[in-house]
């Protein structure tokens, strides 16, 4: 973390409401707290930690999670980065739909086409490859 956002991240923790003031009434949430992200990366992938996560407050009573990354200059792979950051934070989704979009529309959602091999017959799937009615790149 470079000077910029070790500054950035300080004073955004001292005055909450001077940095999500404006971003947290546009989409009608109340600050509740800082949140320590730190996570561990998965094997050979890059450390993520973002700058700051506020735990908010939604109308409905739900909660809330908004990545901050304080720049200092244009990053063009930030969006990137931060999609990450949010994927890392929410965990495994065992919904088939994850949609994290607030009151005010902002935010994500995500609809995969998901094939859960877990829940396919592995039995079925090797004697229809030895059978030859499978095709074996269904093993993998």
């Amino acid at each position: 973390m470079g000077a910029f956002d070790q500054a950035a991240r300080f004073a955004a923790q001292a005055d909450p409401a001077a940095v999500l003031g404006q971003l947290a009434a546009a989409a009608d949430l109340t600050f509740r707290e800082w949140l320590d992200t730190r996570t561990i990366p998965l094997p050979g992938g890059p450390d993520r930690t973002a700058d700051l996560v506020a735990a908010l407050d939604a109308p409905t009573g739900g909660p809330a999670l908004l990545v901050l990354e304080f720049q200092s200059q244009h990053d063009p792979n930030k969006l990137h980065v931060t999609l990450e950051e949010v994927g890392i934070l929410r965990g495994q989704c065992p919904e088939p739909v994850l949609d994290m979009t607030l009151p005010g529309g902002f935010g994500t959602r995500h609809a995969p086409l998901v094939w859960n091999v877990a829940d396919c017959d592995a039995a079925a799937a090797l004697n229809g490859a030895a059978a030859g009615t499978v095709p074996w790149g269904t093993l993998f």
